[in-house]
């Protein structure tokens, strides 16, 4: 019989309701906040920026997700996505409409992910609107990745 010898794990969270500045439409911003994490096997975490470093000896794939309930404070498209060493990350966008200001929603990301030693995770987001203040009351990520049997 197999057994579990190693799962590379990364969590974290926002460690409270925090606010992020969205100035222009169209441009990525890094969601502000203290942040702290969870299980960490193979990370580590910058609590001030919210970035994961895969720490680990060899590359791997990792199934990412990740949750977050927010507020915008006018009528707007705001789109989530991880982003890998700086840069977003392809098909890695959540999208949610904001039909009115002030409004609540709840939105989530999942994606496959490989990383190798070195790489950072983090999460971003954007608006269609100009100066879009949103609120976010929770981010919750996971990074888990593939398991090694003996």
């Amino acid at each position: 019989m197999s057994k579990i010898t190693h799962r590379s794990i990364g969590t974290f969270r926002l460690s409270s309701t925090d606010t992020t500045q969205l100035d222009s439409a169209g441009t990525w911003y890094d969601i502000a906040g203290n942040f702290a994490d969870g299980s960490l096997n193979d990370f580590s975490l910058d609590s001030g920026s919210g970035e994961l470093t895969y720490n680990g000896t060899s590359g791997k794939w990792f199934i990412a997700f990740g949750n977050s309930d927010l507020k915008a404070d006018k009528t707007c498209t705001i789109t989530y996505s991880f982003a890998k060493n700086g840069s977003i990350m392809t098909n890695a966008d959540s999208i949610v409409t904001f039909k009115n200001a002030n409004s609540y929603r709840a939105m989530g990301i999942n994606r496959p992910i490989q990383l190798d030693n070195g790489d950072v995770i983090n999460v971003m987001a954007k608006s269609t609107a100009n100066t879009t203040t949103i609120t976010v009351y929770g981010l919750y990520v996971t990074l888990l990745g593939d398991i090694s049997l003996k």
